[in-house]
């Protein structure tokens, strides 16, 4: 669609021209308001001038100093450029790489002390083939190392078939209203594949759980406990090609003992089971440094004194499996 536009044009009128009358009575009264002006000034007492002028004089130094800090940004500004400019390539600091071997950014050291004891570590050469607790048993990790351990010794095992021989009871309450359940020494405390009502057993149950298996596969394996075993003792083992299991604590942290839950022994005991126990397979060694399966974290490089501390404090209990 074509628009029409209509253009007017306004022809503006010739000015009138002054004559000397006008001029005369121009100059008068620009005259008058000059005398005027003066005497009002003159009524005027100083101190009522005075504020205006320091308001004046304010309002100009207070545009030299925007005026100052403006010219200073923007030399900042130009000299940001100028030095982005020389390095192009250069990378933001969040995204710039750590230094070889360190895990943990600086300000992260303090609430990741562990991190510089442990690290992700590739699946050493030797006989042990890692195996994962999870999904199928969130609780499960003495057997899901036991399946590490008797495969590696030649019997191959799967940690359910495992489950299935571990000795375990469940919790009951009493008709007191007392929590009762077993001893963790001599069978699995509720369901390791259950991640709420599972808790954990030590080395006499998964060694019972292990040597059931063997016999109903017809092996010459036999798993034993070698708990209280020395360093040398265990480093041993690891150079004769033999892993071992061991009952550690979760990232080599300090023991945690729990008050928020407990149960009633046999024997009529009370007890408080640790809260970060696990257990592990320690399958060499090498730079000072153990190579262990973990059962939830995979293959994982230790500090030996890291270790160390965490497995005596859990009561160097340990397992092997030898044919």
């Amino acid at each position: 669609m074509t628009r029409h536009t209509t253009v007017h044009t306004y022809r503006c009128p010739a000015p009138r021209r002054m004559g000397a009358l006008g001029l005369t009575g121009l100059f008068f009264g620009v005259l008058a308001a000059a005398v005027g002006g003066f005497a009002l000034l003159t009524l005027l007492r100083p101190q009522a001038l005075e504020q205006p002028r320091r308001l004046a004089l304010a309002l100009q130094s207070g545009l030299s100093r925007a005026g100052a800090g403006v010219q200073a940004a923007v030399e900042d500004a130009a000299e940001r450029l100028q030095l982005a400019a020389q390095a192009p390539t250069e990378a933001p600091a969040e995204e710039q790489p750590l230094p070889a071997g360190q895990e943990t950014a600086p300000d992260q050291a303090a609430e990741t002390e562990q991190a510089d004891q442990t690290g992700q570590a590739a699946a050493p050469s030797g006989t042990v083939e890692l195996q994962l607790q999870n999904p199928e048993l969130p609780n499960g990790c003495e057997v899901t190392s036991l399946a590490m351990l008797l495969t590696a010794a030649g019997c191959p095992a799967d940690k359910l078939d495992l489950a299935e021989c571990l000795p375990r009871q469940d919790f009951w309450v009493d008709g007191s209203g007392v929590r009762n359940g077993p001893d963790p020494a001599e069978a699995y405390a509720g369901d390791p594949a259950s991640a709420s009502g599972g808790w954990y057993c030590l080395e006499a149950p998964a060694a019972q759980a292990g040597n059931t298996w063997v016999q109903w596969a017809g092996s010459s394996v036999q798993v034993t406990a070698v708990s209280g075993l020395s360093r040398a003792e265990l480093e041993q083992y690891l150079q004769a090609g033999t892993p071992v299991a061991a009952w550690v604590t979760r990232d080599y942290a300090p023991v945690e003992r729990t008050t928020r839950y407990g149960w009633q022994l046999p024997d009529g005991s009370w007890y408080y089971p640790c809260d970060n126990l696990h257990c592990v397979v320690v399958a060499g060694m090498a730079d000072g440094c153990y190579q262990v399966a973990d059962p939830l974290d995979g293959w994982q490089q230790v500090d030996s004194g890291t270790f160390w501390a965490s497995f005596s404090a859990m009561g160097s209990r340990a397992l092997i499996a030898q044919g």
